[in-house]
C-alpha cells in the first residue's frame, strides 16, 4: 500500500499515503459491518494483522468515537504497532450505508487510514488533512459525480 514513512517534521499530503490502486469503487456493501469486513480483507496482506484483528481494531476505535464525520463521509482509522507505514485506502460506495454518523446521514465516501503506533501527532494531522479535504463541498460533489478511479484519485491528491 504505502512505500514510505512520514517523518514528524514533514508536510504531509494525501498523495504521500494513498496510491491509485487503493482508490476503489465498491458496489456490494450494504452496512457498516460489511464495510469493515471488506476494508480488512483488502488490506490484510499488507500488514501483519489478521482480518479479524483489523476488524476488532476498527470496532474498538468506533467505540471511542464514531468515524462518520458527517455529510456522507467516514474516516475509519486504526493505529497499531504491526503497521509499519502510513497507508490510505479510499472507497466510493455506490449505495450509501447507515453508519451512525454524527449527523445521522448515510455514508458513501470512506477514507480508511492505517498508521503505525509510533508516529506521534502525525496520525491526528493526517486525519485533519483528510477531514479538511472531504469537508470541501466541491471536492465531494466532484467525487460523487464520477465513477472514474483516475479522476477520483486526482481529486483527492491535488
Amino acid at each position: 500500500m504505502l512505500y514510505k514513512i512520514i517523518k514528524e517534521s514533514q508536510n504531509v499530503e494525501i498523495i504521500d499515503f494513498l496510491q491509485k490502486s487503493n482508490t476503489i469503487l465498491s458496489q456490494n456493501i450494504n452496512h457498516k459491518k460489511q464495510l469493515f469486513n471488506n476494508l480488512a480483507s483488502l488490506c490484510k496482506n499488507e500488514i501483519k494483522l489478521s482480518q479479524k484483528e483489523i476488524i476488532d481494531c476498527l470496532n474498538n476505535r468506533e467505540l471511542i468515537e464514531n468515524s462518520g464525520i458527517g455529510n456522507g463521509v467516514a474516516i475509519p482509522n486504526i493505529q497499531n504497532s504491526y503497521i509499519k507505514n502510513i497507508q490510505g485506502m479510499f472507497l466510493k460506495l455506490l449505495n450509501p450505508i447507515d453508519y451512525q454518523s454524527i449527523d445521522k446521514e448515510p455514508v458513501d465516501l470512506v477514507f480508511f487510514l492505517l498508521s503505525p503506533k509510533n508516529i506521534g501527532s502525525n496520525h491526528l494531522k493526517i486525519l485533519a488533512l483528510i477531514s479538511r479535504k472531504l469537508s470541501n463541498k466541491e471536492i465531494k460533489r466532484n467525487i460523487r459525480g464520477t465513477s472514474n478511479i483516475e479522476s477520483i484519485y486526482s481529486i483527492l491528491t491535488m
